[in-house]
């Protein structure tokens, strides 16, 4: 029995052996896995660490690749768009319509001052151009508007082959909110439409042509009345000149039309001039030709009463006719010196003088009464070809065969402007009905609109009167804000309502106050000797107890920033014994409670008379009368860059544009100034330019018009917005590149349009 119990112990004592080495080894294998588990673990973040080390490396190599290749791509837009700058402005005096469309596309290329400098200055270049269009296939005729000046016609020819026109073509062009737009073509001629005249009610469009030659020479006129609602043909065309039809013009009760032309013609010359006066109404010439020109008949004209014809031919001679008696008057003219040849006369708008042009480049103003001269206008070089009067009687305008434009001021003989755009000699001038716009026809197969009474492209005049207002701006809505002086108040309106806004204001300085009012039009803050009033302006009462005070002089300017929060105000440091300031001050002021916030701004080294600041507050513009503008960094008061200079004394007022990219400045010189704040460059020197001095600047909300007002009392609306130049000049231009210009410009690039209201070029 107790070797059965020892042996079982020692079995149990075996088993139990087993079971604890198994359980130590188990133990051991777990400790091993858990320490391989651990070492693995840590491998694995190492290696995740050293992973995404890699993946931002990457990250961190393709973004500078990204960079390097943006700032490549950047460069060599910069480079391309200044490429093209620079072939624009080469351009400009020889084909302005290739320099504007090059210049697009410098600014389309890269957006930054020096193509917004070249938008600009060949608007400028041409201030008085409107509209440009070539849609004739050779010479330009003749140009004529209706009576209500909604349609402008313009004569030529539709196909040419070398210099012969196979068949004629007129082209109407509806005139509307200053766009010329082509609304129809008139054709039925077989040759180039010399010549056209609408009727005074401007239902009816003559056109005189030739019909059929004999070898090259016109062997017979004709002459084509169109029905103006129907746009077709009247009746038959009427046939009796032997050459073609030169001269047309109808009578101011509409009944008769006059031709000129030629009787007698062989090989190229004329033996004999020729007036045939038609019935309208039954579309048959009037008794019998008249004849008394030695040569052809270059013009007519009708008197305002319709008694009399005038003619002017290649005899050098100016002829009157009775039309009543249809017979010479005793009055007869001639230039009397060299050929002579009238090319063109008019009756002036009230009939008491009479203006021609000849080949000898003379021109003339004539009394129509005893034939004597009254003046010559000293100018033309060359032979003119076109003379027109205004339809008040001011202005004449002329062209010649040096493809010039003059406007010339009646009363003094002065010329008033140079118009040169035409590539050709200049054909034939209109003025429309309104004088707001003159056209011309050139040989280069051309019709030019121009702008006559605002030789200012990028400007409009809103407002002008005797000096009163004080300050222009605009509320946030965009509209046109005027503060003035009215019967002893500062009184705030809308420009074009003219209704006030918020209560007028009865304190203020006698003299030599300044003032701002913030972006809503609520607060008005004034300043005077020492002290700065806030004034709410629903009430018309003042805004805080206590003025605000801390400048040792006047108080030379203010201004808001955008949110209305900060006031900045400007004066003098110190003045000399004479009372000259040597230090300008700016301080910068908390609207809420009138505390100053941080130091002076010292820089300038006179009166600080203009302040603003920009959209985010972060800058500061300054301009003074030592004649330089500054910006400051609101955040460190530093200034930022050196002074702008480019104004002579006074700089009167400062705007910066709702980007922050544009600063605009005008002072007593009279110069408005564009300029960009990131280069400190003028895109614009100057953007106006007028003898008496500009007090009173500010951008609109969008940034795409800058007000301006003058001690004229004029306030002027400008066109500031790169995007809206842009489209002017293709407004002007009147088309796009052709094939050949982009293939010469843009080698291997595909043609793409440049402005989209034009079709693609041929």
């Amino acid at each position: 029995q107790r070797e059965y119990v020892l042996k079982s112990r020692q079995v149990s004592d075996k088993q139990r052996r087993i079971t604890t080495t198994i359980a130590i080894a188990g133990v051991i294998a777990l400790a091993i896995l858990a320490v391989y588990g651990f070492v693995q673990a840590g491998l694995a973040t190492k290696n995740a660490v050293e992973a995404n080390k890699q993946a931002a490396t990457a990250q961190a190599a393709s973004t500078l690749a990204v960079a390097n290749q943006n700032l490549a791509e950047e460069r060599a837009k910069i480079a391309r768009a200044g490429e093209l700058t620079a072939q624009s402005s080469s351009l400009r005096d020889t084909n302005f319509e290739l320099s504007s469309l090059l210049g697009i596309e410098a600014f389309n290329t890269w957006d930054y001052f020096r193509t917004r400098s070249i938008l600009v200055n060949n608007l400028n270049t041409n201030p008085q151009l409107h509209q440009y269009m070539i849609k004739h296939s050779g010479w330009v005729s003749s140009v004529a508007f209706n009576s209500r000046g909604d349609i402008l016609a313009s004569a030529g020819c539709l196909k040419q082959v070398d210099l012969s026109c196979l068949e004629g073509e007129i082209i109407l062009w509806e005139l509307q909110d200053g766009k010329l737009t082509e609304s129809s073509s008139l054709q039925g001629h077989t040759s180039s439409v010399t010549s056209i005249a609408f009727n005074p009610t401007g239902t009816i469009l003559a056109s005189g042509s030739c019909s059929s030659s004999e070898e090259g020479f016109c062997a017979e006129g004709e002459i084509i009345l169109w029905d103006m609602e129907t746009h077709n043909p009247i009746g038959e065309p009427l046939r009796a000149h032997a050459d073609q039809v030169f001269s047309l013009a109808f009578s101011p009760d509409g009944k008769i039309l006059a031709s000129g032309s030629c009787s007698i013609y062989k090989q190229g010359y004329c033996y004999e001039g020729e007036i045939i006066l038609w019935d309208i109404e039954t579309q048959s010439p009037i008794g019998q030709p008249i004849h008394g020109h030695t040569s052809w008949v270059g013009d007519i004209s009708f008197s305002p009463d319709g008694k009399v014809l005038a003619s002017g031919g290649g005899d050098g001679e100016i002829l009157f006719w009775d039309i009543e008696n249809v017979q010479l008057t005793s009055l007869m003219l001639s230039t009397g010196t060299g050929l002579g040849i009238i090319t063109n006369i008019e009756f002036s708008p009230n009939g008491k003088t009479l203006v021609s042009g000849d080949t000898d480049g003379r021109l003339i103003l004539w009394d129509a009464f005893d034939g004597q001269i009254i003046k010559e206008f000293i100018g033309h070089k060359n032979q003119i070809y076109a003379a027109t009067f205004s339809p008040d009687g001011a202005i004449l305008a002329s062209g010649d065969s040096n493809n010039l434009i003059f406007l010339w001021d009646i009363a003094s003989g002065n010329v008033i402007n140079t118009l040169q755009e035409h590539s050709g000699i200049v054909t034939s001038l209109e003025f429309s009905p309104d004088g707001e716009y003159l056209a011309s026809a050139s040989e280069d197969s051309s019709v030019i609109l121009w702008g006559i009474k605002d030789n200012l492209p990028l400007g409009n005049s809103i407002k002008n009167e005797a000096f009163g207002a004080i300050n222009v701006s605009f509320d946030i809505y965009g509209r046109p804000v005027i503060t003035e002086i009215k019967d002893q108040s500062i009184i705030i309106s809308d420009l074009e309502s003219q209704q006030a806004i918020g209560k007028p204001i009865t304190e203020y300085p006698e003299t030599n106050f300044s003032l701002a009012l913030n972006s809503g039009n609520k607060v008005l803050a004034i300043g005077g000797e020492y002290l700065i009033y806030l004034w709410d302006i629903s009430n018309g009462q003042k805004l805080l107890d206590q003025p605000i005070s801390g400048h040792s002089g006047w108080v030379s300017s203010l201004t808001f920033s955008p949110d209305g929060e900060i006031l900045a105000s400007g004066g003098c440091e110190n003045r000399d014994e004479n009372l000259v300031c040597q230090t300008g001050t700016i301080l910068l002021w908390d609207v809420e409670n009138g505390q100053m916030i941080g130091k002076p701004l010292i820089g300038h080294t006179s009166w600080v008379d203009s302040l603003a600041i920009s959209p985010d507050n972060n800058i500061l513009a300054s301009g003074s009368s030592d004649g330089t503008i500054q910006l400051w960094d609101l955040s460190t008061h530093q200034t930022i860059g050196i002074p702008f200079l480019g104004h002579q004394g006074k700089i009167n007022a400062v705007t910066l544009s709702p980007d922050g990219k544009m600063l605009a400045s005008a002072g007593n010189d009279g110069l408005i100034i564009l300029w960009d704040v990131k280069t400190q460059q003028a895109i614009i020197n100057p953007l106006f330019k007028q003898y008496n001095g500009i007090y009173s600047l500010s951008f609109s909300p969008d940034g795409k018009n800058l007000i301006s007002a003058d001690y004229d009392g004029k306030i002027m609306l400008w066109e500031v917005d790169p995007n809206t130049w842009k489209q002017m000049t293709c407004q002007r231009i009147g088309r796009n590149f052709t094939q050949e210009e982009w293939r010469l410009y843009f080698p291997g690039e595909e043609y793409r349009i440049t402005c989209t209201q034009w079709l693609e070029g041929n």
